[in-house]
């Protein structure tokens, strides 16, 4: 379930102010309990505007970076994401899946529609 910045600020607030416990908010809200947990850990060590989504280009360096706290198990996959600031705590889990697929090699994505073959004759067929 994908939310809104302002949904996300009431999630906030209901558990800053409201004391409501997580696992509450998620039944009433949809999210599941660990989306809601990080969502709330991230304003916290952040700032409210963590939770306001942003596309944000990470260099494959970075990455690797991030990939290396985690895989020789020192760090968690949820501790490092916090702390490198991602809205997502499942960012770090793909970039570990395609480092491990790409042969522990970081491999950069390019964003983006694929240009449309030409045929030659303008019709597209």
């Amino acid at each position: 379930m994908k939310l809104n910045y302002e949904e996300k600020i009431e999630i906030y607030n209901e558990r800053k102010l409201n004391h409501k416990s997580l696992k509450r908010i998620a039944k009433e809200r949809g999210p599941a309990f660990r989306a809601v947990e990080y969502m709330v850990r991230s304003a916290v060590r952040h700032g409210i505007e963590a939770l306001k989504h942003k596309w944000t280009y990470y260099s494959p360096e970075f990455k690797e970076a991030a990939v290396k706290r985690v895989m020789p198990g020192r760090e968690s996959v949820n501790e490092v994401s916090l702390d490198i600031g991602l809205s997502n705590h499942g960012t770090v889990s793909r970039w570990i899946k395609e480092y491990k697929e790409n042969g522990y090699t970081v491999i950069e994505r390019i964003k983006g529609r694929n240009a449309k073959e030409e045929t030659g004759n303008g019709s597209g067929i």
